[in-house]
Protein backbone atom coordinates (compact mmCIF):
# COMPACT_ATOMS: atom_id res chain seq x y z
CA UNK A 1 0.00 0.00 0.00
CA UNK A 2 1.66 3.34 -0.60
CA UNK A 3 2.51 6.26 0.94
CA UNK A 4 -0.08 8.76 1.67
CA UNK A 5 0.63 12.29 0.76
CA UNK A 6 1.79 14.66 3.41
CA UNK A 7 -0.82 17.16 4.08
CA UNK A 8 -0.35 20.78 2.53
CA UNK A 9 0.55 23.40 5.07
CA UNK A 10 -0.92 26.80 5.34
CA UNK A 11 -0.42 29.10 2.76
CA UNK A 12 1.53 31.96 4.29
CA UNK A 13 0.93 35.42 3.71
CA UNK A 14 1.65 37.28 0.25
CA UNK A 15 4.88 39.32 0.54
CA UNK A 16 5.22 42.90 -1.08
CA UNK A 17 5.26 43.09 -4.59
CA UNK A 18 8.38 44.08 -5.71
CA UNK A 19 9.50 46.76 -7.91
CA UNK A 20 8.90 46.40 -11.54
CA UNK A 21 11.80 45.44 -13.59
CA UNK A 22 12.37 48.34 -16.76
CA UNK A 23 10.43 46.98 -20.12
CA UNK A 24 12.68 44.98 -22.17
CA UNK A 25 13.58 46.14 -25.66
CA UNK A 26 10.56 45.38 -27.76
CA UNK A 27 11.14 42.27 -30.18
CA UNK A 28 10.85 42.33 -33.96
CA UNK A 29 7.63 41.92 -35.44
CA UNK A 30 6.31 38.44 -36.18
CA UNK A 31 5.33 37.47 -39.66
CA UNK A 32 1.85 38.07 -40.89
CA UNK A 33 -0.41 35.08 -40.12
CA UNK A 34 -4.12 36.51 -41.78
CA UNK A 35 -5.07 34.00 -43.85
CA UNK A 36 -6.96 35.01 -47.40
CA UNK A 37 -10.59 36.68 -47.09
CA UNK A 38 -13.25 33.80 -47.78
CA UNK A 39 -15.81 34.31 -50.56
CA UNK A 40 -18.93 36.36 -49.72
CA UNK A 41 -21.96 34.65 -49.00
CA UNK A 42 -25.06 34.57 -50.93
CA UNK A 43 -27.30 38.14 -49.66
CA UNK A 44 -30.60 36.09 -47.36
CA UNK A 45 -33.72 36.62 -48.85
CA UNK A 46 -36.09 39.77 -47.58
CA UNK A 47 -38.38 39.20 -45.18
CA UNK A 48 -41.49 40.23 -45.66
CA UNK A 49 -43.13 43.81 -44.69
CA UNK A 50 -44.68 43.78 -41.91
CA UNK A 51 -48.51 44.87 -41.77
CA UNK A 52 -48.99 48.91 -41.29
CA UNK A 53 -50.31 49.41 -37.93
CA UNK A 54 -53.62 51.37 -37.44
CA UNK A 55 -53.19 55.07 -37.62
CA UNK A 56 -54.10 56.60 -34.54
CA UNK A 57 -57.14 58.93 -33.80
CA UNK A 58 -56.19 62.65 -35.05
CA UNK A 59 -56.06 64.94 -32.03
CA UNK A 60 -58.16 68.02 -31.22
CA UNK A 61 -57.00 71.19 -32.53
CA UNK A 62 -56.32 73.90 -30.43
CA UNK A 63 -57.68 77.43 -29.95
CA UNK A 64 -56.54 80.03 -32.25
CA UNK A 65 -54.81 82.40 -30.28
CA UNK A 66 -55.86 85.73 -29.82
CA UNK A 67 -55.14 87.95 -33.03
CA UNK A 68 -52.60 90.95 -32.13
CA UNK A 69 -53.15 94.30 -32.25
CA UNK A 70 -52.47 95.99 -35.82
CA UNK A 71 -49.62 98.20 -36.11
CA UNK A 72 -49.68 101.63 -36.63
CA UNK A 73 -49.53 102.42 -40.35
CA UNK A 74 -46.34 104.42 -41.13
CA UNK A 75 -46.02 107.88 -42.78
CA UNK A 76 -46.53 107.62 -46.25
CA UNK A 77 -43.66 108.89 -47.66
CA UNK A 78 -42.65 111.84 -50.29
CA UNK A 79 -44.36 111.34 -53.75
CA UNK A 80 -41.09 112.20 -56.21
CA UNK A 81 -40.91 115.09 -58.43
CA UNK A 82 -42.84 114.16 -61.79
CA UNK A 83 -40.11 113.35 -64.35
CA UNK A 84 -39.59 115.73 -67.55
CA UNK A 85 -41.90 114.79 -70.37
CA UNK A 86 -40.75 113.15 -73.07
CA UNK A 87 -40.89 115.02 -76.47
CA UNK A 88 -43.58 114.14 -78.98
CA UNK A 89 -42.61 111.80 -81.34
CA UNK A 90 -43.09 113.09 -85.28
CA UNK A 91 -46.33 112.32 -86.85
CA UNK A 92 -46.73 109.83 -89.19
CA UNK A 93 -47.27 110.03 -92.61
CA UNK A 94 -50.60 110.18 -93.41
CA UNK A 95 -52.01 107.04 -95.49
CA UNK A 96 -53.46 107.03 -98.84
CA UNK A 97 -57.25 108.35 -98.93
CA UNK A 98 -59.02 105.10 -99.38
CA UNK A 99 -61.64 105.29 -102.26
CA UNK A 100 -64.73 107.22 -102.15
CA UNK A 101 -68.14 104.70 -102.01
CA UNK A 102 -70.37 104.77 -104.27
CA UNK A 103 -73.39 107.37 -103.05
CA UNK A 104 -76.19 105.42 -101.81
CA UNK A 105 -79.55 105.77 -103.51
CA UNK A 106 -81.84 109.05 -102.87
CA UNK A 107 -84.36 108.64 -100.12
CA UNK A 108 -88.26 109.23 -100.64
CA UNK A 109 -89.04 113.08 -100.57
CA UNK A 110 -90.96 113.89 -97.52
CA UNK A 111 -94.57 115.64 -97.77
CA UNK A 112 -94.25 119.46 -98.74
CA UNK A 113 -94.22 122.08 -95.38
CA UNK A 114 -96.88 123.54 -94.45
CA UNK A 115 -98.03 126.73 -95.58
CA UNK A 116 -96.11 130.22 -93.59
CA UNK A 117 -100.68 130.66 -92.86
CA UNK A 118 -100.72 127.41 -90.80
CA UNK A 119 -97.70 128.35 -88.74
CA UNK A 120 -99.62 132.15 -88.04
CA UNK A 121 -102.61 130.10 -87.41
CA UNK A 122 -100.94 128.16 -85.09
CA UNK A 123 -99.18 130.76 -83.27
CA UNK A 124 -102.65 132.84 -82.80
CA UNK A 125 -104.04 129.51 -81.61
CA UNK A 126 -101.67 128.74 -79.29
CA UNK A 127 -101.59 132.48 -77.80
CA UNK A 128 -105.92 132.49 -77.66
CA UNK A 129 -105.64 129.42 -75.78
CA UNK A 130 -103.47 130.86 -72.99
CA UNK A 131 -105.81 134.16 -72.85
CA UNK A 132 -108.79 131.77 -72.27
CA UNK A 133 -106.77 130.30 -69.58
CA UNK A 134 -105.75 133.12 -67.86
CA UNK A 135 -108.67 136.51 -68.51
CA UNK A 136 -111.64 134.61 -68.98
CA UNK A 137 -113.43 137.27 -66.49
CA UNK A 138 -111.77 140.15 -68.95
CA UNK A 139 -112.90 141.69 -72.14
CA UNK A 140 -110.41 141.78 -74.74
CA UNK A 141 -110.62 142.97 -78.10
CA UNK A 142 -110.22 141.31 -81.62
CA UNK A 143 -109.49 142.66 -85.09
CA UNK A 144 -110.65 140.49 -87.91
CA UNK A 145 -108.99 140.74 -91.50
CA UNK A 146 -111.25 142.55 -93.46
CA UNK A 147 -111.56 145.64 -90.82
CA UNK A 148 -113.85 144.70 -88.25
CA UNK A 149 -113.59 144.36 -84.39
CA UNK A 150 -115.40 142.75 -81.72
CA UNK A 151 -115.06 142.61 -77.85
CA UNK A 152 -115.93 140.26 -75.05
CA UNK A 153 -114.83 137.74 -72.91
CA UNK A 154 -112.77 134.80 -74.09
CA UNK A 155 -114.48 131.86 -73.61
CA UNK A 156 -113.34 128.35 -75.72
CA UNK A 157 -111.88 128.00 -79.09
CA UNK A 158 -114.67 125.14 -81.15
CA UNK A 159 -113.78 122.32 -83.47
CA UNK A 160 -110.06 123.40 -83.60
CA UNK A 161 -110.42 126.85 -84.90
CA UNK A 162 -113.29 128.99 -84.05
CA UNK A 163 -112.59 131.39 -80.91
CA UNK A 164 -115.77 131.85 -79.18
CA UNK A 165 -116.41 135.15 -76.90
CA UNK A 166 -118.99 136.21 -74.29
CA UNK A 167 -121.07 138.92 -72.94
CA UNK A 168 -120.35 138.78 -68.79
CA UNK A 169 -123.55 136.82 -68.08
CA UNK A 170 -121.88 133.86 -70.16
CA UNK A 171 -123.94 134.67 -73.19
CA UNK A 172 -122.37 133.74 -76.25
CA UNK A 173 -121.73 136.74 -78.45
CA UNK A 174 -119.08 135.84 -81.00
CA UNK A 175 -117.82 132.82 -82.83
CA UNK A 176 -114.33 134.12 -84.75
CA UNK A 177 -112.93 132.67 -87.13
CA UNK A 178 -109.26 132.10 -85.69
CA UNK A 179 -107.43 132.44 -89.24
CA UNK A 180 -109.39 135.79 -89.92
CA UNK A 181 -107.76 137.32 -86.53
CA UNK A 182 -105.31 140.19 -87.13
CA UNK A 183 -104.48 141.08 -83.54
CA UNK A 184 -105.98 140.62 -80.28
CA UNK A 185 -105.81 143.40 -77.67
CA UNK A 186 -106.03 143.06 -73.80
CA UNK A 187 -107.53 145.31 -71.31
CA UNK A 188 -106.79 146.96 -67.92
CA UNK A 189 -103.40 145.95 -66.66
CA UNK A 190 -103.24 142.28 -67.97
CA UNK A 191 -100.36 141.43 -70.03
CA UNK A 192 -98.97 139.04 -72.39
CA UNK A 193 -95.83 138.84 -70.17
CA UNK A 194 -94.95 134.85 -69.14
CA UNK A 195 -96.65 133.67 -72.03
CA UNK A 196 -94.81 130.87 -74.21
CA UNK A 197 -94.93 130.89 -78.00
CA UNK A 198 -94.48 128.14 -80.59
CA UNK A 199 -90.86 127.30 -82.27
CA UNK A 200 -90.39 128.12 -85.64
CA UNK A 201 -91.95 125.41 -88.03
CA UNK A 202 -89.08 122.65 -88.80
CA UNK A 203 -89.04 122.59 -92.14
CA UNK A 204 -89.86 126.48 -92.65
CA UNK A 205 -92.43 127.07 -95.18
CA UNK A 206 -91.45 127.89 -98.41
CA UNK A 207 -93.31 130.11 -101.16
CA UNK A 208 -94.13 133.88 -101.63
CA UNK A 209 -96.54 134.22 -98.45
CA UNK A 210 -93.95 132.66 -96.39
CA UNK A 211 -91.13 135.36 -98.02
CA UNK A 212 -93.81 138.01 -97.15
CA UNK A 213 -94.01 137.21 -93.48
CA UNK A 214 -90.23 136.53 -92.37
CA UNK A 215 -89.34 139.73 -94.36
CA UNK A 216 -91.76 141.92 -92.18
CA UNK A 217 -90.52 139.64 -88.83
CA UNK A 218 -87.10 140.71 -89.74
CA UNK A 219 -88.14 144.62 -89.88
CA UNK A 220 -89.75 144.37 -87.03
CA UNK A 221 -86.94 142.55 -85.08
CA UNK A 222 -84.78 145.24 -86.08
CA UNK A 223 -86.99 147.39 -84.65
CA UNK A 224 -87.60 146.31 -81.33
CA UNK A 225 -87.67 148.43 -77.96
CA UNK A 226 -89.19 151.17 -80.69
CA UNK A 227 -92.02 153.06 -81.17
CA UNK A 228 -94.29 151.59 -84.40
CA UNK A 229 -97.83 152.01 -85.70
CA UNK A 230 -98.96 149.05 -87.13
CA UNK A 231 -101.72 148.60 -90.09
CA UNK A 232 -103.20 145.13 -89.88
CA UNK A 233 -106.81 143.79 -90.86
CA UNK A 234 -107.49 147.51 -91.88
CA UNK A 235 -106.81 148.71 -88.19
CA UNK A 236 -103.90 150.49 -86.63
CA UNK A 237 -102.80 149.70 -83.44
CA UNK A 238 -101.72 153.07 -82.82
CA UNK A 239 -98.06 153.98 -82.01
CA UNK A 240 -96.95 151.06 -79.40
CA UNK A 241 -93.76 149.69 -78.37
CA UNK A 242 -92.21 146.54 -80.20
CA UNK A 243 -91.99 144.19 -77.24
CA UNK A 244 -91.52 140.70 -78.63
CA UNK A 245 -91.25 139.07 -82.12
CA UNK A 246 -91.78 135.54 -82.42
CA UNK A 247 -92.66 133.43 -85.66
CA UNK A 248 -96.10 134.52 -86.96
CA UNK A 249 -96.48 136.85 -84.35
CA UNK A 250 -95.46 140.10 -82.50
CA UNK A 251 -95.86 141.82 -79.39
CA UNK A 252 -96.45 145.56 -78.89
CA UNK A 253 -96.16 147.23 -75.03
CA UNK A 254 -97.00 143.86 -73.51
CA UNK A 255 -100.62 143.45 -74.59
CA UNK A 256 -101.53 143.77 -78.33
CA UNK A 257 -100.67 140.79 -79.90
CA UNK A 258 -100.77 141.05 -84.00
CA UNK A 259 -100.07 138.02 -86.81
CA UNK A 260 -97.34 138.75 -88.80
CA UNK A 261 -99.41 137.08 -91.67
CA UNK A 262 -101.83 140.33 -91.86
CA UNK A 263 -99.37 142.82 -90.95
CA UNK A 264 -99.81 145.49 -94.24
CA UNK A 265 -97.88 148.22 -92.94
CA UNK A 266 -95.39 149.59 -90.16
CA UNK A 267 -94.31 153.19 -89.70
Amino acid sequence: MGKRPCPTGATGATGATGATGATGVTGPTGPCCTGPTGVTGATGVTGATGVTGATGVTGATGVTGVTGVTGITGVTGVTGVTGVTGATGVTGVTGVTGVTGATGATGVTGPPAAGVECSCFDQMANLIQQVIDNFSESNIGVNIENGGSVTGRPSEIVNGTVFVLTNAAGDITNRINICKIASISLSDTDTFEGFTFLPPPDPLPTGCEAECEAGIREVLESLMGEMVNIRAGGTDTGNMIVTQVEFGMVILDDQIAVSTCMIEDVR
